[in-house]
């Protein structure tokens, strides 16, 4: 039996996304490519961090 074609992160999410305006989830107008750029962007941000392990930078005390 053929496993199928590979499913990328954003087909998954794309579709996770239409089911959930589907089932009310989601507002009908919903821009779901919007909505779905935004959490890509999000989700690579974070691998930038962890990859420039930016986590263990100290963060700036107030006034920088």
């Amino acid at each position: 039996m053929s496993p199928g074609p590979a499913l990328d992160g954003s087909t998954m999410s794309s579709a996770r996304f239409r089911r959930a305006v589907d089932e009310g989830d989601l507002p009908a107008e919903t821009d779901l490519a919007l909505l779905l750029r935004c959490v890509m962007t999000i989700g690579n941000g974070v691998v930038v961090q962890q990859a420039t392990r930016a986590w263990q930078l100290p963060l700036p005390g107030p006034g920088g």
